[in-house]
């Protein structure tokens, strides 16, 4: 589910397994399928988990960086897990890859400073990205 450009497609494709990509942004699934074109066992289908409607068809589902995240409802995440309950044969799996959002929020630290030096043509710059406009790079040669 959410396969994007489809880039772990081909290679869980190599160890023989029939492979169908679901992504709904129409652009990322049109590459996807340039990318798998010729590959035996490999397609893509233009959707996402609301658009889930096979029953009992696949041994593993898998969500891999979090796909389930874009759906912004609750009614939506409900109807995605009725449909992903669905789909898989029996003793079938769904992996869902979703970060600990909690987590993310309680520990984030966000940098004050991104600086990056380099020197080109017998001139040094200095980049610097801040999350205050008053803070500058510290490296006194570039002040």
């Amino acid at each position: 589910m959410g396969c994007g450009t489809g880039r772990l497609i081909p290679g869980l494709a190599a160890f023989g397994w029939r492979v169908a990509g679901y992504e709904p942004n129409v652009v990322y699934a049109a590459a996807a399928r340039t990318r798998v074109a010729g590959v035996e066992g490999a397609s893509v289908v233009t959707g996402g988990f609301l658009d889930l409607d096979e029953e009992q068809a696949f041994d593993l589902i898998c969500a891999i960086n979090d796909p389930f995240a874009h759906l912004t409802t609750v009614s939506d995440r409900r109807d995605a897990l009725r449909r992903v309950r669905g789909a898989p044969v029996d003793g079938g799996v769904f992996v869902i890859d979703n970060p600990n959002f909690l987590w993310n929020l309680v520990n984030y630290r966000r940098q004050e400073v991104i600086s990056r030096c380099w020197a080109a043509r017998r001139t040094t710059r200095c980049v610097t990205r801040s999350t205050s406009p008053s803070t500058s790079c510290s490296n006194k040669r570039h002040s």
